[in-house]
């Protein structure tokens, strides 16, 4: 039996497996980076439907104001996954998921917005060295370069 810590660690490795997977597939697939996302969310629809069928969870919400919360959460996720898939194609899976894993740089200046918190000079600092990293990856800053169309995808 895995201890804990072994078991964590094979989960993370597990997941870096199947976000590196995901780049390679949407470059080698050759369709459209919107239709990659739309077979994606039909695919897990289907199979998070059928879960909740089989465990007979009430999935419906209560309030109109969820709704309206839940459909712009999934039109910025499928926003994303496109802008991924995008960054793919038109540069590398390496680009992709360079800039994929640099989230960080957001959440340091969104989770204030949304929880209300003072910004943390640290905070904003480890988001400006993230991001002086994210830029040394393309060798020159030009709109006509792939690697820097990728770059901005991502």
């Amino acid at each position: 039996m895995m201890d804990h810590r072994g078991r964590s660690l094979l989960e993370i490795h597990i997941a870096v497996l199947l976000f590196g997977l995901t780049g390679l597939f949407g470059k080698s697939v050759d369709i459209p980076a919107r239709y990659i996302v739309l077979g994606r969310v039909f695919f897990a629809s289907l199979s998070m439907g059928i879960y909740f069928l089989i465990k007979r969870k009430d999935i419906r919400l209560t309030c109109g104001a969820d709704y309206t919360a839940i459909s712009l959460l999934g039109a910025l996720l499928a926003f994303h996954w496109t802008a991924f898939y995008t960054s793919v194609q038109v540069s590398t899976v390496a680009i992709a998921l360079l800039t994929f894993s640099a989230y960080p740089i957001f959440v340091t200046f969104l989770e204030p917005l949304m929880f209300r918190e003072r910004l943390k000079k640290i905070d904003v600092l480890f988001a400006f060295v993230m991001f002086m990293g994210v830029l040394l990856i393309v060798p020159e800053f030009n709109i006509k370069n792939n690697l820097t169309i990728g770059l901005l995808w991502g």
